[in-house]
């Protein structure tokens, strides 16, 4: 509450005129020139020491701050007056004063325009955080500003803070984070940013050169989700693996057009990755043919999933949870693995775990599709290497069976679905619906 809206131009100049009259002008010029020369212990004029760069310039600006308000403290003194009684000096009246004082606290709110009505935006009041300071005295002035915020403006006492400063009215409207994307004419900045971004050499859009950031708006969301789904998993299947001396995340794909492999590189932060595969569509596809690639592997072998990639995948599952609350891949990682849950709190599934769970459906099903014909009557046997055949492979297929819903029921056991008792229980009837021999 300064400016215009309290001061009057006059008042401006008369506190100039106050604070630094014309006809003193050059004597005080001289007198603080001297005063911060001598402490810094120079005997040449400011001018010249700022031009010959000298090379103390930290002290010197500590030295000039407390020499003018030495010299111009006393003299501001009389001059500034509280602003809430200027304040009420300039609206008089008692129905005029809360609609001016709840127009200024409005036209303290954040500047940018904000869709309010946009799906990302959660509206809270634990999100936001008020703060209206200004210098709390018995004075009436002041009991009747405290009494417009609070009984006719509805402001908490909790937001009134009291200062030291009867010159100043302070203002303040805090925010929690909230996604860019409900900026209203967003799109504009993005175009600015990708103009610099495709430019050659360096463009100003960063302080540090090896630092990248992630796009000014993001993908759409089911966009963004497609791609973790594959993103992951090959993360989770060694598919994508760090190369050691650059640290850059890489996998290997066909290029068709030049008929040779090659590798490609991603940017170790998740984020940052995805953000890579979603500017760059081929390399996105050439993941996604990687991925389906291993799951036709695992469909032609299925031995393949329990012997070789589920063993990785856990091993990622653990990498992940024993990350560093110091990894930049730290804040993602109950969105990649998910977590348990406990008493006091719910169970989360992530990617990986929703990744899994479809392999194993599929390895399910895959089964069930190999022995569709269980129920019908053998054929005649007529040799007896057929007879020692056809036995071998039944007992092997229960045997993938049986394993296969005994881990599900460890991970119910893990998860707290089931508890010691029923896991005995179920496990002894899954080893009786699979007979071994």
């Amino acid at each position: 509450m300064s400016g215009e809206e309290i001061f009057s131009e006059e008042d401006i100049e008369a506190c100039y005129e106050a604070l630094l009259p014309q006809r003193e002008y050059r004597a005080q010029a001289i007198q603080i020139t001297q005063k911060v020369l001598a402490s810094v212990g120079e005997g040449q004029s400011l001018a010249i020491l700022l031009a010959q760069s000298y090379l103390n310039k930290d002290q010197l600006k500590r030295e000039i701050d407390p020499t003018v308000n030495q010299l111009f403290g006393s003299r501001s003194a009389d001059t500034v007056e509280s602003v809430i009684k200027r304040f009420n000096q300039k609206y008089p009246t008692l129905s005029e004063r809360p609609v001016r004082l709840g127009q200024i606290i409005r036209e303290a709110q954040p500047l940018l325009p904000l869709n309010l009505t946009a799906s990302y935006f959660h509206n809270s009041s634990a999100k936001k955080s008020q703060l209206i300071g200004f210098k709390d005295s018995d004075e009436p002035d002041v009991q009747q500003f405290h009494e417009i915020l609070t009984n006719k403006l509805a402001i908490s006492d909790n937001e009134l803070k009291s200062t030291q400063n009867e010159d100043k009215v302070l203002l303040v409207t805090e925010y929690a984070a909230f996604p860019l994307r409900l900026i209203d004419g967003l799109e504009k900045l993005k175009n600015h940013y990708v103009r610099l971004k495709n430019q050659p050499g360096n463009a100003p859009l960063h302080n540090h050169r090896s630092e990248s950031f992630t796009d000014i708006i993001p993908p759409p969301v089911n966009e963004i989700l497609d791609l973790q789904d594959v993103f992951y998993p090959c993360l989770a299947l060694n598919l994508i693996q760090t190369n050691p001396v650059t640290q850059q995340l890489e996998f290997q794909y066909f290029d068709e057009l030049r008929g040779e492999y090659y590798f490609a590189s991603l940017d170790p932060a998740w984020k940052k990755a995805l953000q890579e595969l979603i500017d760059h569509k081929s390399k996105a596809k050439a993941l996604q043919d990687l991925l389906d690639g291993v799951m036709q592997e695992i469909e032609q072998q299925p031995r393949q999933w329990q012997e070789y990639y589920l063993p990785k995948l856990r091993q990622f599952v653990q990498q992940v949870d024993s990350l560093p609350d110091s990894d930049e891949n730290y804040p993602y990682r109950l969105n990649v693995v998910g977590s348990r849950g406990g008493d006091s709190a719910t169970a989360k599934e992530g990617v990986v775990n929703r990744f899994q769970a479809r392999m194993q459906q599929k390895f399910m099903d895959k089964i069930s599709s190999k022995n569709g014909n269980g129920n019908k009557p053998n054929p005649q046997i007529l040799t007896g290497e057929v007879m020692l055949l056809e036995p071998s492979v039944e007992i092997e297929d229960n045997r993938t069976r049986r394993r296969l819903e005994i881990e599900r029921l460890k991970q119910d056991l893990a998860d707290g679905i089931l508890n010691q008792e029923e896991y005995e229980q179920e496990r002894q009837q899954i080893i009786a619906k699979y007979p071994l021999g």
